[in-house]
């Protein structure tokens, strides 16, 4: 819905570090209310170590998704353009050094992440806002099936987006 969020408190098995990693859910706008969509983000002020994803954020494209990344904004801009009253696929995936942005499995943009370690610089995660400017880039839509998974670059090249509830492990 409009103006509801997750925020989740600090906690070090968060903070994402150097290493690989992948965020990856279903999203589904019902319409851009605010200065843009922001889907998650791990700061209270966007700084070194800070990831956040948005989607048509009116200080770089209001028609475009974009990752924010280590005070790099945008560090990848989607060529596809935002979607309304559809389900679509994101994974944000780390491997090695470079950070790659999928949109219904398929790459969408890179961003090199040589150096950063993804910590969130001692802040708590929130799904569905950002910390900094609650009212202004607050989602409305939906989100099902939002995974973490520190460690594991699960998606390398391009596939198919999961159809199937992901398993309780």
């Amino acid at each position: 819905g409009s103006g509801d969020y997750l925020l989740m408190p600090l906690n070090t098995q968060l903070q994402l570090g150097a290493g690989n990693f992948t965020i990856e859910f279903w999203l589904n706008l019902v319409s851009r209310d605010t200065s843009g969509a922001c889907i998650f983000a791990n700061y209270n002020s966007f700084t070194t170590g800070a990831l956040s994803f948005f989607a048509g954020h009116a200080t770089s494209s209001s028609t475009k998704y974009q990752i924010a990344c280590n005070g790099t904004f945008p560090a990848i801009q989607s060529s596809a353009s935002v979607s309304y009253n559809q389900w679509d696929h994101f994974a944000i995936v780390r491997n090695g050094n470079t950070l790659t942005l999928y949109i219904n499995g398929t790459a969408d943009g890179t961003f090199s992440m040589t150096g950063i370690s993804v910590d969130g610089v001692g802040s708590n995660w929130i799904i569905g806002a950002a910390l900094d400017a609650l009212t202004n880039y607050e989602l409305n839509g939906y989100i099902d099936e939002f995974r973490i998974t520190k460690g594991v670059a699960r998606y390398t090249a391009n596939f198919t987006a999961p159809t199937a509830p992901f398993p309780n492990k």
